[in-house]
């Protein structure tokens, strides 16, 4: 109901009167000069408890805005896992390898993963000892410090090589490493001065193969390290044009682990930042490393960085073959047929138990493209490639 108030200031009295003829006293009247005016009524709030007032500062007190950026800029949040819960206590992988776990060797204790390349799945990754998925935890970190820096000009960089292994650069002692060589097996640091082969010592696999590797129904607790990029078992290969495996049982051919079959040759000198093929046979696995090796005859103007490391898997004979390819510039030897290092007959990689039966070929073996397996692999890490061998039978890792 619209009311209007008629005040006088000079009776104190105020009345109101309502569209229904009503009246009441409704406060004190306004003189505005002898007229008299009706005001709005105004609806006065309740009172509330006195508050402090909060001194917030002036303006300029108050800090900038900051730009975050817009969403994109902002880091993507990514759920790392929490901690594996520490396995069984262990000294070497082979102590895990029952459980399909890996040992965390500082830590001394089995876990799912130590590095990416312990993940089985492609696409995973190692966080907190666990294999996940869609998490870039950065580049593979190997044990050991790597050290060929050289970029392979056919293909990309492949993968590191462990080092920490002893000697002058890390593969292993000076007194464990093959003299410069053409087609020579482990002896000493002799030099091999012309082209001529070198009979070659057996060399004991180490305390962690116990009776040795189960192969062609034998087993093989001693190897020959050869120049020519492979390992044999029985005997020296001073062989450098590869065969394609199996090879005919008919030659009788000696069990061969072989990350680059092909025509090395080390004459090229530079050791042991060239030309360097060494070997280390310790307590947890075996590691033959061929550092910036050039070809026939004393080539160096293309070089290959490749390493094999065996390790025993139980007490039967069984046992993984990695090999890590970190620099393929060549693939074949003048006397091979090859020019440049190109062409004729490219190396072989692989493996061949030398029973006619068990063998293991890896992509581009006897190929040009036989390069790229420093840009590719079977489990997810380019470069690296694993074979298992399991009661005397080969096949590609997972």
């Amino acid at each position: 109901m619209k009311r209007v108030l008629l005040c006088a200031v000079l009776v104190g009295a105020c009345s109101s009167r309502g569209g229904d003829g009503l009246s009441f006293d409704s406060g004190v009247s306004v003189d505005r000069g002898g007229v008299v005016l009706d005001a709005p009524a105004v609806d006065v709030p309740v009172k509330l408890p006195d508050v402090p007032t909060v001194d917030t500062g002036s303006p300029e007190d108050a800090p900038p805005p900051v730009d975050a950026g817009f969403p994109e800029d902002l880091p993507q949040v990514v759920d790392v896992p929490p901690p594996m819960d520490l396995g069984p206590p262990c000294r070497s992988d082979r102590d895990c390898s029952a459980a399909g776990l890996v040992c965390d060797v500082p830590r001394g204790a089995c876990v799912e993963c130590v590095r990416t390349e312990d993940c089985l799945v492609t696409g995973q990754t190692c966080a907190s000892n666990r294999c996940v998925a869609g998490f870039d935890a950065g580049p593979p970190v190997d044990r050991g410090t790597p050290t060929d820096t050289g970029v392979p000009r056919d293909v990309g960089a492949g993968a590191t090589l462990l080092t920490g292994l002893g000697g002058p650069i890390g593969f292993g002692p000076i007194t464990n490493c093959i003299g410069p060589s053409d087609d020579g097996s482990y002896v000493d640091t002799t030099v091999d001065a012309g082209g001529g082969t070198s009979t070659g010592t057996s060399i004991s696999m180490g305390s962690a193969f116990g009776a040795g590797l189960l192969m062609r129904g034998q087993r093989y607790p001693a190897f020959y390290l050869n120049t020519n990029g492979n390992i044999t078992f029985g005997g020296p290969l001073a062989g450098y044009s590869p065969n394609p495996f199996p090879r005919a049982l008919t030659a009788s051919p000696l069990p061969l682990i072989a990350p680059w079959w092909a025509d090395v040759d080390t004459r090229g000198g530079g050791q042991p930042s060239t030309n360097h093929v060494c070997y280390v046979s310790g307590t947890d696995r075996f590691v033959a490393t061929w550092y910036r090796v050039g070809y026939y005859a004393s080539r160096t103007d293309r070089l290959n960085s490749f390493q094999l490391i065996v390790t025993p898997v139980g007490t039967a004979g069984d046992f993984d073959v990695e090999f890590r390819y970190s620099r393929c510039e060549w693939t074949t030897g003048d006397a091979s047929g090859g020019a440049g290092g190109v062409g004729g007959t490219p190396a072989q990689a692989g493996m061949d138990l030398g029973d006619g039966v068990n063998s293991v070929t890896l992509p581009g073996s006897l190929a040009a493209n036989v390069v790229n397996l420093c840009g590719t692999s079977n489990i997810g890490v380019p470069g690296v490639w694993r074979i298992q061998v399991r009661s005397g039978v080969a096949r590609l890792g997972t």
